[in-house]
């Protein structure tokens, strides 16, 4: 596995002990690569995908976007392997390369100070989130997450912000005008 992430960010050209958030999207499509090759014509992906925003999607979406353009078939590859392979690589990834952004740990540690909620919402599976929680030890200051799990569909749709919602603690009576979404990518 570790060979096989080497050489994937070999190819984007980072660095093989540092891959940031935008190369962790170059490496969505290497890992795809790696997953499916010799199923069908990757280069039909660029053509037929140019036109998608996959930015925040849900990745089972993205996978069966990149997957049914390259006229692969269900029968060929069943999505819920390709998503599960993809999953193995990615956490491998995360465990080894993920860094924290700048300053979000001081961010998350003072809305807790201030005696806010926190929540992390994300495209991606609970597993990867709690993983994330867990490797920069911000577990403690985080309320619930919701993963991709939760929701029907993802973005841009906003159903994982609603859910988010949903489950704050009826106690507060926040309005969902005083919640706050902090986004980067």
């Amino acid at each position: 596995m570790k060979e096989n992430l080497k050489s994937m960010t070999e190819a984007i050209g980072a660095s093989e002990t540092t891959v940031s958030l935008e190369a962790l999207s170059a490496l969505r499509e290497s890992i795809f690569l790696q997953l499916v090759k010799d199923q069908g014509d990757y280069a039909k992906i660029e053509e037929k995908t140019k036109d998608h925003d996959f930015l925040g999607k849900r990745m089972n979406d993205i996978l069966q976007t990149m997957r049914d353009a390259m006229e692969i078939s269900e029968d060929q590859l069943l999505l819920t392997t390709l998503t599960s392979k993809r999953q193995e690589f990615f956490l491998d990834l995360v465990k080894h390369e993920a860094q924290l952004l700048p300053e979000a740990l001081e961010a998350v540690q003072y809305s807790k100070k201030k005696g806010k909620i926190v929540a992390i919402t994300s495209s991606g599976t609970s597993k990867y989130i709690n993983l994330t929680l867990d490797i920069f030890k911000l577990r403690p200051y985080v309320d619930f997450i919701v993963g991709e799990e939760y929701v029907q569909r993802g973005k841009p749709f906003p159903d994982i912000y609603e859910k988010a919602y949903l489950m704050l603690p009826k106690v507060t009576q926040i309005t969902k005008e005083e919640c706050l979404v902090i986004w980067r990518w």
